[in-house]
């Protein structure tokens, strides 16, 4: 169920849309709720921002940069070559994409997402975005890694719903989640 007006405001959009990407506007609104939602202080943090379409929503939504970090290795992912198609550094283009839309780049870590994890204490992150490797195991291995750094009353969330390996992987880790479009999520109680 949308919880969120339909028409999110077109700046917010316009800007978003800039950047190469495969989340569409719904999904994109809904990040950018979550991340509005989150008081000052409260650190969010995408597993896996490529080239900055979702970093975006949550920066525009919680415009403070040392509450928000990005994990990315900016190799892309196997099996998805579209995102080998970009001509340049991947991690030169997101800071480029950051500065423009935003005016600020977030804290960018690059690692794979389980080592970067362990950066992070228990309980300490407010919402967590998965949106990396999207194979069964490798999002099992994100969940695991990330949950337990996951404060109660958050959010961990990710994107490709309706890919079979995700799904599968999502239930078997969390059990019952919602859905918004292709966003899955679980606030922790």
């Amino acid at each position: 169920m949308n919880t969120y007006p339909t028409d999110p405001p077109r700046p917010f959009l316009e800007r978003a849309r800039e950047v190469p990407g495969w989340m569409g506007d719904a999904e994109l609104w809904w990040l950018f709720r979550q991340a509005e939602a989150i008081p000052s202080e409260r650190r969010i943090v995408e597993v896996g921002c490529w080239l900055g379409r979702a970093t975006v929503a949550l920066a525009l939504g919680h415009p403070n940069p040392a509450d928000i970090f990005v994990v990315d290795h900016f190799r892309g992912t196997i099996g998805e070559e579209a995102f080998f198609a970009i001509e340049g550094n991947p991690m030169s283009i997101f800071v480029a994409n950051m500065q423009k839309l935003v005016g600020w780049v977030p804290q960018i870590i690059v690692a794979d997402s389980v080592e970067a994890s362990v950066r992070f204490a228990y309980k300490s992150l407010s919402l967590v975005f998965i949106d990396a490797d999207h194979e069964e195991e490798a999002v099992v291995q994100d969940i695991e890694a990330w949950l337990p750094r996951v404060r109660l009353g958050g959010v961990i969330c990710g994107h490709d719903w309706l890919r079979p390996s995700v799904k599968k992987a999502v239930e078997a880790s969390l059990g019952t989640v919602e859905a918004e479009a292709s966003i899955w999520f679980k606030r922790l109680t």
